[in-house]
């Protein structure tokens, strides 16, 4: 049975510590998978293959504006995270689950396709950049990681977020690209907490897990 975690506002260095603990506990069979629902403070990532030349400012700069930085081991190119911005990092044994890494990544971004929708929100999968896409802009990031089958990393969805630190880097490496959030689309004012129910029930519907468990755990024990 797939557990769900809610460690609220959490820093990419503890979030990163805490995934590497799953992903121990997944691969030794005492946990069947794990999804952790956090936000972040501010930080800017590069990915494991990121041009640092997407960053627009200093280090400096993001420095005296209290931005953490960060080069990680996942997919993908730079990103920023913040507050209001919901981050979901799923540990899940991908050769138990009958996954490939381009299935897996494939069935992320329909589940948030799919979580999107339940909003009224119509968003797509583009054909050449990754990530989830609305008519006015990108919505929702994806980068991951595997290692032994395992999954770690994964998405980040615009929810009440200010967007104004994507202005310091050029988002996913992708020019001229705009970065839009749930709460700018519908114009609306949700919270993160809004999509945890819907996440758990697209999770358990997509993985066949008991789309009856519905329990979200807010303490990981490393």
């Amino acid at each position: 049975m797939l557990e769900f975690y809610n460690l609220g506002l959490t820093s990419y260095k503890n979030s990163y510590e805490i995934q590497k603990s799953a992903h121990d506990k997944v691969l030794s069979g005492a946990s069947c998978g794990v999804v952790f629902f956090v936000e972040h403070t501010k930080i800017v990532t590069l990915g494991k293959n990121s041009d640092d030349s997407n960053i627009l400012v200093s280090l400096k700069s993001l420095e005296k504006e209290k931005v953490s930085f960060c080069i990680t081991d996942r997919g993908g190119e730079v990103t920023s995270h913040m507050p209001g911005q919901l981050v979901i990092y799923p540990v899940l044994p991908l050769t138990k689950m009958n996954l490939s890494v381009r299935s897996y990544v494939r069935m992320l971004e329909d589940i948030v396709v799919h979580v999107l929708s339940c909003f009224s929100i119509e968003a797509y999968k583009d054909p050449i950049y990754p990530g989830i896409w609305t008519k006015k802009g990108k919505i929702c990031s994806v980068g991951i990681r595997v290692k032994k089958r395992i999954s770690y990393h994964g998405l980040a969805l615009n929810v009440s977020n200010d967007l104004s630190l994507f202005s310091k880097i050029i988002p996913c490496g992708i020019k001229n690209s705009k970065v839009v959030s749930v709460n700018k689309v519908l114009k609306k004012s949700l919270s993160t907490k809004d999509f945890l129910p819907v996440f758990v029930d697209a999770f358990n519907k997509y993985l066949h897990q008991d789309e009856n468990y519905k329990k979200i755990k807010k303490t990981w024990v490393m």
